[in-house]
């Protein structure tokens, strides 16, 4: 799952990578502009990132990524901490406090963190575990302060009877960081079939989106 929102309005291009790598075609190309930085993202559901490092690695090495956002990484933050990849930053996070498994992280290439104000969001107001588990980071403009992109990275677990309280936690999120007015990118696991267009899931949260920018992608 990946949505954007306000795209014209920054200095940033940004190319999103499926996380179905068997598909060569996965690769959304957007315009790309000289006096622009190209930010090429790829999302993961990595189940357990301590046995796929290397498997990570391989793929932003070959697709040239630079921002990496990975849900399900099972790990506490102390540990979270400890898992690098080579030219890259942890640089948002969400761990579980009781449960096992879930949790969210963001990871910027040193290179884009050379040329912007990188700022981790608090989602403190809306993650519950086993509900809404967000994580991500605002990319602001050195110069001028102005925020180029807000990248999200958000898992929902595959329990249904909490639905309605994911939509309403969303919904706050995109009210509370004025999503309307800014460009951004969500990116993660949300368990919705974003094949089948008539279920009740992917309507209520489609007009969600599209009542903060555009709706699903």
């Amino acid at each position: 799952f990946c949505t954007y929102g306000n795209k014209s309005n920054t200095d940033i291009d940004y190319n999103n990578l499926d996380n179905d790598m068997k598909n060569n075609n996965s690769k959304n190309q957007c315009n790309n502009k000289e006096q622009k930085t190209t930010i090429t993202l790829m999302h993961q559901n990595v189940v357990s990132i301590t046995n796929k490092t290397e498997f990570v690695e391989e793929l932003i090495s070959v697709y040239n990524i630079n921002l990496l956002c990975v849900t399900e990484h099972w790990l506490e933050k102390s540990c979270l901490e400890i898992i690098n990849f080579p030219d890259f930053k942890l640089m948002a996070q969400y761990c579980r406090q009781k449960d096992e498994h879930g949790g969210n992280a963001v990871y910027l290439s040193d290179d884009i963190i050379d040329k912007y104000d990188v700022i981790e969001i608090d989602f403190k107001f809306a993650n519950v575990n086993r509900i809404i588990e967000s994580c991500g980071i605002k990319i602001h403009n050195q110069n001028n302060k102005t925020t180029e992109l807000i990248v999200i990275c958000m898992y929902r677990p595959p329990i249904d009877k909490y639905y309605d309280i994911f939509l309403d936690k969303l919904d706050e999120i995109g009210r509370k960081l004025k999503l309307t007015e800014n460009p951004v990118v969500i990116c993660g696991d949300l368990n919705i079939n974003h094949l089948d267009k008539s279920t009740r899931k992917y309507k209520k949260l489609n007009d969600i989106l599209e009542s903060l920018w555009c709706g699903t992608n």
